[in-house]
């Protein structure tokens, strides 16, 4: 039996309102017919018929009649306005370091020119690090693996990290 996934939301398919006409299209389409009708009763001579109106009307029909074709399933409507929108974006992006934006306190660097001591911080912590000799490093493991033996790895906010065990003597 052949199976087929159906989507659980499809948000790409658009309405078509007239045939295979989506409504982007219509508007498209019908948006000469509005705007010759105003170019014919406003621009002179008013309300007559003259071969600038004409084309005028003509070219507009042109142009939004292209707009409506489609190409790879997007209006070439679209295609514009993606192909304008990367032309307009910003080519290169420059960061100047000698700007005043953001910086302040430029008049109290100014007024004191003396430095306030500063505060020496405690020295860190040393790290110890145990250095083991082979015995040392047998009875730890055989620690370890006792059953008996319970061993904590346990990590403290600054990073340390400390290994617990806690061996329980058997009775015998």
């Amino acid at each position: 039996m052949k199976t087929a996934i159906v989507p659980a939301q499809v948000t790409t398919v658009e309405d078509k309102v007239a045939g295979s006409l989506g409504l982007t299209q219509l508007v498209l389409l019908v948006t000469p017919l509005f705007i010759g009708t105003g170019i014919y009763a406003l621009f002179p001579p008013v309300m007559k018929l003259n071969g600038f109106k004409m084309a005028l009307v003509a070219l507009l029909s042109l142009l939004c009649c292209s707009l409506a074709i489609r190409i790879r399933g997007k209006l070439l409507l679209h295609w514009g306005a993606i192909f304008a929108k990367y032309n307009t974006r910003p080519r290169y992006y420059v960061a100047s370091k000698n700007s005043t934006f953001g910086r302040n306190g430029l008049q109290t660097i100014k007024q004191d020119p003396e430095p306030e001591p500063y505060e020496q911080a405690e020295p860190a912590r040393e790290r110890r690090r145990l250095s083991l000799g082979l015995d040392e490093i047998t009875r730890l493991e055989n620690l370890i693996a006792n059953p008996s033996a319970r061993v904590q790895f346990l990590t403290d906010k600054k990073g340390g990290f400390r290994v617990l065990v806690t061996e329980v003597k058997q009775e015998g």
